[in-house]
C-alpha cells in the first residue's frame, strides 16, 4: 500500500466554477431579457399615450377660441392616459386653415425619478380645416336664362345688412366687399326683366353678366373640399312652423 496524489477536488472546484458561470450567465440574460421587455413595454406605453393626445386634441376642438388664433400663435395643454402616463400636447396656427399639432407621450417604470426608465414618444400632424369655397360671382347664378319678375329687385353690390355697419355693432365693420353682378348666367343665355322688377350690380349696364362657372355644374354641389350632400349632412337646425 502507498499513497496517491488525487485529483478529486480540483474536479469538483472546477465543476463549481463552471456551474457558477453558468448559472451567472443565465441570471445576467435573464435580467437583460427582462430589463429589454420592459423598455419596450413602456416604449409603447408613450407611444400610446402619445397618439391618444393627438386624437384626444381633436375630439375636444373648440373651434371658438381657435378660430381667434393669430397666425403663429401656440396653444399648450396636457392629458393624464392614466395613473402615471400623460400626453403633452401643442398646435400652433400655420395660416389661416392649418394648425401643426405635436403630441409626446411620456411613460417610466418603476421608479418615476429614474430618467433611464422612462420613455418619451412624440408624434405630429397638420391639421387643415375643410372650409367651403362658394364661387359667388353675383348675387344670383344660374345655368340658363332668367327671368326677373312679380316686382323683385336684385342687387349684387356689396352692402352691410341694416345695423351690422354700426361702429363696433358688427363684423362687417371695416371689411371691404367687392360688388357683384346682380346675376350671373352662361355664355349664350340672357337674364330679361318684367314689370318694375330690377337687376343692378358690379357696374354693369343691365346688372348681370355671362361667365363659364355658370355652365359647370361642379359650381352647384362642389364647393372646395366640401360637396352639398357633406354640408347637408351636418346641418342641425330644424325650422318649426307655426
Amino acid at each position: 500500500m502507498r499513497s496517491r496524489d488525487g485529483f478529486a477536488m480540483f474536479m469538483a472546484l472546477g465543476a463549481l466554477v463552471i456551474i457558477g458561470v453558468l448559472i451567472a450567465g443565465s441570471s445576467f440574460l435573464s435580467l437583460q431579457e427582462t430589463h429589454l421587455g420592459q423598455n419596450q413595454i413602456v416604449e409603447t406605453r408613450a407611444f400610446t399615450a402619445a397618439e391618444f393626445g393627438l386624437n384626444k386634441i381633436q375630439m375636444d376642438w373648440d373651434k371658438t377660441p381657435n378660430m381667434k388664433m393669430a397666425n403663429g400663435a401656440s396653444f399648450d395643454t396636457t392629458y393624464l392616459v392614466n395613473a402615471r402616463d400623460t400626453a403633452r400636447v401643442r398646435y400652433t396656427r400655420l395660416n389661416d386653415e392649418s394648425f401643426w399639432i405635436v403630441a409626446e407621450g411620456r411613460a417610466f417604470a418603476g421608479t418615476a425619478g429614474l430618467a433611464s426608465r422612462t420613455a418619451v414618444k412624440r408624434v405630429g400632424a397638420i391639421l387643415r380645416l375643410r372650409i367651403p369655397t362658394i364661387k359667388a360671382e353675383g348675387a344670383i347664378t344660374a345655368g340658363g336664362n332668367v327671368t326677373v319678375k312679380g316686382g323683385a329687385d336684385i342687387y349684387g353690390d356689396n352692402t352691410n345688412p341694416p345695423g351690422w355697419g354700426d361702429a363696433g355693432a358688427g363684423d362687417c365693420t371695416g371689411i371691404p366687399g367687392q360688388n357683384k353682378a346682380g346675376v350671373v348666367v352662361p355664355t349664350g343665355y340672357t337674364v330679361s326683366t318684367q314689370g318694375s322688377s330690377t337687376v343692378q350690380g358690379g357696374g354693369y349696364t343691365d346688372g348681370w353678366r355671362t361667365d363659364a362657372i355658370a355652365a359647370n355644374s361642379d359650381t352647384y354641389v362642389k364647393f372646395g373640399d366640401e360637396t352639398w350632400n357633406t354640408l347637408t349632412a351636418q346641418a342641425n337646425i330644424t325650422l318649426v312652423g307655426d
